[in-house]
């Protein structure tokens, strides 16, 4: 009776830890899923900033929107950084 009722424990218990692990693995295969999908999408923000930060753009946006003109010599006061 004693050894009936220890192999139902193990066998439960190894029923038990299956499953576990399934879960587990179907988990770490939905966060991975994620993961990938956050690299693609800070790949294309860094390039997004990238083009966005692009000095030329700055410089026309800079003269369309605002009427900026580049700094004269006269307008650039020099520091010193002693």
């Amino acid at each position: 009776m004693l050894i009936g009722v220890l192999l139902v424990a193990v066998t439960l218990f190894f029923a038990w830890t299956r499953l576990q692990n399934i879960r587990l693995e179907r988990e770490i295969t939905r966060l991975e899923k994620i993961w990938h999908g956050l690299e693609i999408e800070k790949s294309r923000l860094q390039i997004e900033w990238a083009r966005k930060t692009e000095p030329a753009r700055l410089m026309l946006i800079g003269k369309r929107k605002f009427k900026l003109e580049p700094a004269s010599p006269s307008q650039v006061i020099r520091v010193r950084s002693d």
